[in-house]
């Protein structure tokens, strides 16, 4: 089992039918137009669990669900757009990709094992210190170079 890896960065989108008479240059057609949402995150939580239930016996895809930031975690961006009626699209950027690392939780199970990306990892972590996840995450890297 790798402990890092790379995926690309996802985004959730709006999609918004246009109004009647609405111009829009960038836009034909009647396509629809993207806008950026915000989501909460008491819902991206909800959302997380409604997820972590689902996959409860697929231990990869469970360990896909960042316990850290549901906010960012494409599973639970995938799952809130499913289930958006089609109001969201999930997009995948095919330039931007995002490290990520395969984090053993202390006091916990491997079955608890979670993908978190670096830039999570170092905000809940804001100390220097060598044996902090910070310190941790940094000797790796340079130990696989």
């Amino acid at each position: 089992l790798p402990i890092w890896k790379s995926r690309p960065v996802v985004t959730l989108e709006v999609v918004s039918e246009k109004e009647d008479g609405e111009e829009e240059e960038e836009e034909e057609f009647g396509v629809a137009k993207k806008i950026t949402p915000k989501i909460d995150l008491k819902t991206a939580e909800k959302e997380k669990d409604k997820v972590w239930m689902t996959y409860i016996q697929d231990t990869p895809k469970r360990m896909e669900i960042s316990k850290i930031n549901p906010l960012h975690c494409p599973m639970v961006l995938s799952s809130f757009a499913a289930s958006s009626s089609g109001k969201y699209i999930l997009v995948s950027s095919k330039t931007h990709r995002e490290d990520v690392y395969l984090v053993k939780w202390r006091g916990k199970s491997h079955l608890h094992c979670s993908w978190e990306r670096k830039r999570d990892l170092e905000k809940m972590d804001p100390s220097s210190n060598t044996n902090t996840a910070r310190g941790k995450l940094k000797r790796y890297v340079q130990s696989q170079e």
